[in-house]
């Protein structure tokens, strides 16, 4: 583990707020490459054996970027003349990255305990969406999990967290995969694919009552798991996206284009009504 780096970047956006508990971060609004810069030094919390890089995004919006694996860090880089952010790994086997909000203190290496994107399980009634393209090699990787996890200390797979309810997409396959507290993972098959150069949006909403639902472009799963899952009363989860490979030699080329999470109060006219039918 050691000392990981905690570097920025700055980057001019389009419209990017986050009001409250709500961060839009656009990244199409993304429009050259600015320079990183080093900030300071944040211990590893977890077991992670790369690099954890902070960056900033215009008005606030804020996400750490953990590298999966042995190797130095790939940073977030400009997607050429196309709208959106790419993300880049080195083909190796098991190895990625994780993205998720700043919830490790800078100073003390340690968990934060109050942080935007920061959610409790029955409580709060929250989303996360994802936006993104995956242009090439969407066969090779068995893990680009999009969804919550467990507020908790780093772990190199995601399978290894204790909560979490994503969609995954796994060798082209859109999946489910959800555990709850610790008692091993439910992987169930949507039955919808995504192929080389789709764009969709993935989301995850969890109730007021702490059940969790995943929707591509705004409809619900063709196949949803046979259980209905349910967060932990009073467990704090946060967004996540989870990328690792599965292949040597096959990179997804990944660039992402919108990132919003936040309380569905802060959303609008939106609601998740449908969540808790028939439950």
């Amino acid at each position: 583990m050691g000392i990981s780096n905690l570097s920025t970047l700055s980057s001019r956006f389009g419209p990017s707020t986050k009001l409250s508990r709500h961060t839009f971060i656009d990244f199409q609004g993304i429009r050259s490459q600015a320079a990183l810069s080093a900030v300071g030094a944040v211990a590893a919390v977890g077991v992670t054996d790369g690099n954890i890089n902070q960056y900033v995004f215009g008005n606030q919006g804020e996400l750490l970027h953990t590298v999966i694996g042995t190797t130095a860090a790939v940073p977030l880089t400009k997607a050429g003349s196309a709208a959106g952010v790419l993300l880049a790994v080195d083909a190796t086997d098991d190895e990625g990255l994780e993205l998720t909000p700043h919830y490790i203190s800078a100073s003390a290496g340690t968990l934060l305990t109050a942080f935007p994107g920061r959610f409790v399980a029955r409580t709060d009634e929250f989303y996360f969406r994802l936006k993104f393209k995956i242009l090439t090699a969407v066969l090779g990787a068995d893990f680009i999990a999009v969804g919550f996890r467990k507020v908790e200390t780093i772990q190199n797979v995601f399978t290894a967290y204790a909560d979490y309810f994503a969609l995954n997409v796994n060798n082209g396959a859109i999946r489910t995969l959800n555990e709850l507290g610790g008692a091993g993972a439910t992987d169930t098959d949507s039955t919808q694919t995504w192929v080389n150069g789709d764009t969709h949006t993935l989301e995850v909403r969890v109730s007021s009552t702490g059940f969790a639902r995943g929707f591509v472009d705004g409809a619900g799963l063709t196949v949803n798991p046979t259980a209905v899952y349910r967060f932990a009363d009073g467990l704090a989860v946060m967004p996540v996206f989870h990328l690792q490979l599965d292949v040597t030699a096959l990179d997804p080329v990944i660039t992402l284009l919108e990132w919003e999470s936040g309380l569905f109060s802060d959303r609008g006219l939106d609601n998740i009504n449908d969540l808790t039918a028939g439950v």
